[in-house]
């Protein structure tokens, strides 16, 4: 009895802290969203990414000393680092032209996009319901896109784009495997994104210095949002036996996109949103589920 309490509360815990996480992430995405009106995608990722760093950087130091730096597979969080670099930049380029709304719901392809590259790059084996669920997810952005596409690609297409290399990253922590430090899946993303846009602030366009408190202040929550968010996620995936006790728990973000869209910029998801939205998050969950069926399996 008591090992099935204990259970059941490390399960909660795990669900709660990833809800926070995601939450967290949410958070960012909204800040970015509203500087992104107002300075350059490069400028806010490099001065998120050069704070982050420094954070991360103290962290590991007080932590684990200086060869806390180098870690055994620093090849593989370096490749994870500049994608997630990149990531970042495109996030922030979809932002500016589409809603919260929107853009979390080209997001929730990323569990399908991970199985698809999974079978091409892990060769895992991927069974038909599988398949099925990754043709009707792409169904579902069909008709989230479909009739605002002409207005909003670029949006769109960024945000497609900035989901890719979020699953190409998770395929890459598949590679790098449990026990890994989580401070250093923040840390190589950090300081991937100060180095790389480092130059075009510096030679670039111009860097534009914040002239109101807000500003300041939200150029300043970036990094430790995203520091947080990266702390509660992986104390949420580190906790449970499998992910399908946590993952499904990411499609929380839609009301966050729904709720920060509404409240800072106005903006209320169309019923194409809606409608392609659902239909992504049931293709999702039941990949989700499939994998939460094989792990099951695989005990017995």
């Amino acid at each position: 009895m008591n090992t099935t309490h204990d259970h059941f509360r490390t399960n909660l815990s795990a669900i709660g802290a990833g809800v926070l996480g995601w939450a967290f992430f949410s958070l960012v995405d909204t800040t970015a969203k509203w500087l992104s009106q107002d300075y350059a995608a490069a400028q806010i990722v490099f001065v998120s990414s050069a704070i982050g760093a420094i954070i991360c950087g103290l962290w590991i130091i007080v932590q684990h000393g200086w060869r806390g730096f180098v870690p055994a597979q620093w090849k593989l969080y370096t490749a994870r680092g500049v994608l997630m670099a990149i990531n970042a930049y495109c996030i922030i380029l979809a932002l500016k032209h589409i809603s919260l709304a929107d853009f979390y719901g080209v997001v929730f392809l990323s569990p399908l996009i991970v199985t698809m590259l999974a079978m091409v790059i892990l060769k895992e084996r991927v069974g038909i319901h599988r398949i099925a669920a990754i043709v009707i997810g792409f169904v579902g952005v069909i008709v989230l896109a479909g009739p605002q596409f002409s207005d909003n690609n670029i949006g769109l297409i960024m945000a497609f784009i900035a989901t890719c290399l979020t699953s190409m990253g998770a395929i890459i922590v598949r590679k790098i495997g449990p026990g890994a430090r989580a401070i250093h899946h923040a840390f190589f993303p950090f300081i991937a994104g100060a180095i790389i846009y480092a130059p075009m602030v510096i030679w670039g366009e111009p860097m534009q210095m914040p002239t109101t408190a807000l500003d300041i202040t939200l150029f300043l929550a970036l990094a430790p949002l995203s520091f947080l968010g990266f702390l509660f996620y992986a104390s949420a995936f580190s906790r449970v036996s499998e992910t399908a006790i946590v993952a499904p728990f990411h499609y929380t973000q839609m009301i966050w996109g729904v709720l920060l869209g509404y409240a800072l910029f106005n903006q209320l998801p169309t019923s194409s949103t809606i409608v392609g939205s659902v239909i992504i998050a049931c293709a999702g969950l039941y990949v989700i589920w499939r994998e939460h069926i094989h792990y099951k399996q695989h005990l017995t």
